[in-house]
């Protein structure tokens, strides 16, 4: 600075007005060239912390969905298995010639006590603490928002609902017509009584019903999530590169 008031001095002693004006007007343009590149540089480096964060929550959403998708996986494998067992007892039940046999137990207690699918958040809680708008591409944006928003809390909500719904009948005969004789076994007390009782085979009906579109709405939403789960690997690959 001292530099520069010393030229700025010789100029109004040795030369004229209009000299002085022109030094004091490129005086001007380089500090706000220098104030422009300060700030660009500013810009680039906000920026670049912001993709630095952005990388580091869609890896972690990328690991958290692949867990999830695992974990839903096995669950509608489960249900599909399930379900056929229980097609089968009902099948039993309505033929008055049957017997009971022990493997019974077992399908009896699935029915009493359906696993709900459970998945992991702490990856979109954090990303929603940190702020979303981060993620600069909008569709993986929205797809985010939609598997957290919509796809997970209808198997939280509706879909506890709706099998609670069907299975309240079925649970209230269970209760006073079986015992427990092991952890994840129930027998009937009865069990020529409880081929002839109309209103458990009704409603073992109906719950069977209501569990093939359950397990079809799955099938249908997990494909979904399989294809968030890609787009997801491809946007985090493309950013880190």
């Amino acid at each position: 600075m001292k530099f520069f008031r010393s030229i700025r001095r010789n100029y109004l002693i040795k030369f004229k007005n209009i000299q002085y004006f022109k030094y004091a007007i490129g005086e001007i343009i380089l500090v706000v060239i220098g104030i422009l590149i300060a700030l660009q540089l500013n810009n680039w480096d906000e920026n670049r912390k912001l993709r630095k964060k952005e990388v580091f929550h869609i890896r972690n959403l990328v690991k958290e969905i692949q867990d999830n998708n695992r974990t839903f996986r096995n669950a509608i494998e489960t249900d599909s298995i399930n379900l056929i067992a229980e097609k089968k007892m009902l099948s039993i039940l309505k033929n008055r010639n049957s017997e009971y046999n022990d493997s019974m137990s077992y399908v009896f207690y699935t029915i009493l006590k359906p696993k709900p699918f459970e998945n992991e958040s702490a990856a979109y809680e954090s990303l929603k603490l940190d702020n979303a708008n981060m993620i600069k591409s909008d569709s993986i944006r929205k797809s985010i928002s939609i598997c957290y928003g919509v796809v997970y809390p209808y198997f939280h909500n509706e879909h506890s609902k709706k099998s609670k719904e069907f299975l309240e009948p079925i649970k209230n005969i269970m209760l006073r017509s079986f015992e427990r004789i092991e952890v994840n076994r129930i027998v009937p007390n009865n069990y020529e009584e409880l081929k002839k009782d109309k209103s458990f085979t009704n409603a073992l009906s109906f719950y069977i019903l209501e569990r093939q579109i359950l397990l079809y709405t799955k099938k249908s939403l997990y494909r979904y999530l399989e294809k968030y789960q890609l787009d997801l690997e491809n946007y985090l690959t493309e950013i880190e590169n």
